[in-house]
């Protein structure tokens, strides 16, 4: 009959109403825990009527816990800079134990979700080694899971849950910066005397230059990828360059006043006669020069030579044809007395210089020019360009150098070997030429950015000879050498890198970076904490008020990083207080009361309708 069963729907009325008091008790319990999510007691009636009868039959009442884990908590200010608190609807990544993640799929099942930013560093004691490994965990045990930096400062390619890791402190307790730029202002001495190869001191050679003393060198301090002070040196080495080119024996003083035949007394060109002659071959344009005695002085229009004033000028002036069409009106040949010798160099990189003696022997023999054989196999009069700047052979790393811009006419009288050295090994990291236009600036291509650059990161340094450890990579920018009239001048260098530093403190960022600072004035990004979102946050399952787990309910998370899409974004040195509202929870507390008072009241009233019916 009703009357029974009118007993039991109060009875459950009791027992709903019992719920929803629990569940505002354990709100209120909680209204100070940190990324506290409240629940909310939602009831719904039981129909009981039947379906083959019209008649009334008593119903009744349950209640479900509804989570409320999308609406914000109150954010407040702490002193821990390793805290963060979440405004948005994102969630931290967190774990009970920093184990490796062994599922790669979107809901990894050791993994969980919370908005307890309290992170603090923790050791953990590992007992087979006697180590402990310090990891990032909050007030709740929870260890912090994110993306680790490599070591160029890159995040992992798949920014997933496969690539997520229990953030480790420990592996940053110390922390090398390596050295990858270095730059550094210089001035060049343009008027350093010029190594000729065809006058080395171990004897007649081709370059490079490597076997003679640098015209000016230089030793930077780097730092290598253990933080260890590692020395570059930079030698220069001003040269005759990689072009064609001949000169006359040294220890004469040649001047520009010297007489090849003079009119009174000797000289040191006694070897020479008048008549003797000889021919100057550039790329196929042919002029032969023919000596002449004082007296009659130099005519260069007819290449007829009494002096070295004379002979300079001819050369200088080879191929000149002003009726040729087009004229030509440079010379292909640039020739000077450099320290004491006539120095004669061909203006084209390419070409081939082919001297030949049509009378006498006023190249060759005794107490006369003295040219010096090109010392090649064998030695000869025909002089090739040492280097092909277009395709180097003789410097296999000018392609880490700047390129040279210029190469049909580069100024001949400026050209450079830089030989970058390894002093502790002794080795010669790389090796290239520079060229200098007519206004002592580099004549080189720029790079994207507008600077000249020596990229040392193609092929790695190797700094401790173990092809065991990973080399180091440097980009040298050179944007500002020049050369001038002047002594050598290093006015400035700057680099990044930095030695060995001990952690001296971590924080949370903004953005969601672990950046370390380190007593070697560096800071560097370790970490990046992603943020997770989900379609329903109210339907994941709390395995407490702060811990939450994935359901079908709530849908699958989306990773991403801090403010991207809906993930919200970080107040650093702050924690989120729980979202309970403590006049809300009285006043359901208030209704709870009642509706337990009122249904213990049916309850009564039935037990008196009963006894009277059983009266009856």
């Amino acid at each position: 009959m009703s009357l029974f069963q009118s007993l039991d729907t109060s009875a459950g009325g009791m027992m709903a109403y019992s719920k929803a008091t629990s569940i505002v008790s354990t709100n209120i319990a909680n209204m100070t825990t940190t990324g506290y999510k409240k629940s909310e007691a939602a009831f719904y009636d039981l129909v009981t009527t039947s379906r083959y009868s019209p008649g009334y039959e008593p119903g009744g009442v349950r209640v479900n816990r509804v989570l409320r884990a999308d609406q914000q908590g109150s954010v407040q200010q702490t002193v821990s800079a390793t805290e963060a608190a979440i405004t948005g609807n994102g969630f931290f990544v967190v774990a009970r134990t920093p184990d490796t993640i062994s599922d790669s799929t979107s809901q990894p099942s050791n993994l969980f979700f919370t908005r307890n930013g309290s992170f603090g560093e923790i050791s953990v004691p590992d007992v087979s080694t006697g180590t402990e490994t310090t990891y990032l965990s909050n007030a709740a045990g929870l260890f912090l899971y994110g993306w680790q930096y490599d070591e160029t400062g890159a995040l992992p390619a798949a920014q997933d849950f496969s690539s997520l890791q229990a953030i480790d402190i420990s592996r940053y307790d110390t922390i090398p910066i390596p050295t990858t730029q270095l730059s550094f202002s210089l001035n060049l001495k343009a008027d350093v005397e010029n190594i000729d190869m065809h006058f080395s001191s171990g004897g007649a050679a081709q370059l490079p230059a490597t076997s003679e003393p640098a015209s000016f060198s230089r030793s930077f301090t780097v730092y290598d990828q253990n933080g260890d002070p590692q020395q570059l040196t930079m030698e220069f080495r001003k040269i005759v360059g990689p072009m064609a080119h001949f000169s006359t024996q040294s220890g004469r003083d040649a001047e520009l006043s010297d007489a090849f035949i003079p009119t009174i007394g000797t000289g040191y060109y006694d070897g020479i006669s008048a008549g003797d002659s000889f021919t100057v071959d550039v790329n196929g344009v042919v002029e032969t020069y023919t000596f002449v005695d004082e007296a009659l002085g130099d005519d260069i229009a007819t290449n007829q030579i009494a002096t070295m004033q004379g002979l300079i000028s001819a050369l200088n002036d080879h191929g000149v044809d002003a009726l040729a069409l087009p004229p030509v009106t440079e010379g292909a040949l640039s020739a000077q007395i450099e320290d004491g010798r006539l120095l004669v160099r061909a203006k084209d990189p390419t070409v081939t210089i082919i001297l030949a003696e049509t009378s006498g022997t006023p190249l060759s023999g005794p107490q006369t020019l003295g040219v010096v054989q090109d010392p090649d196999t064998p030695a000869d009069f025909e002089f090739e360009p040492d280097e092909d700047i277009t395709n180097p052979v003789i410097y296999p790393d000018q392609g880490d150098f700047p390129t040279i811009a210029d190469t049909t006419s580069p100024v001949p009288q400026n050209w450079w070997e830089l030989t970058i050295v390894n002093p502790t090994t002794g080795a010669t990291i790389r090796q290239g030429l520079l060229n200098f236009d007519g206004n002592g600036a580099l004549n080189a291509v720029a790079d994207a950015n507008g600077d000249y650059t020596i990229d040392l990161s193609t092929t790695p340094i190797d700094f401790d000879g173990d092809p065991n450890t990973p080399g180091d990579s440097i980009t040298i920018d050179i944007s500002r050498i020049s050369q001038f009239a002047g002594d050598f001048y290093v006015g400035s260098s700057s680099q990044n890198g930095a030695g060995l530093g001990t952690r001296t403190g971590l924080e949370i960022t903004a953005d969601g970076r672990v950046v370390g600072t380190f007593g070697n004035g560096v800071r560097a990004n370790l970490y990046q904490i992603p943020l997770a979102s989900f379609a329903n946050a109210n339907g994941l399952n709390d395995k407490s008020g702060t811990i939450f787990s994935i359901t079908e309910a709530s849908g699958d998370p989306v990773l991403g990083l801090v403010g991207q899409g809906a993930n919200g974004v970080l107040r650093p040195s702050a924690i989120e207080g729980s979202n309970v509202d403590i006049a809300d929870e009285f006043a359901h507390l208030i209704v709870s009361q009642r509706g337990f008072t009122l249904n213990s009241q049916v309850i009564q009233t039935i037990d008196q309708m009963a006894e009277k019916l059983g009266q009856l």
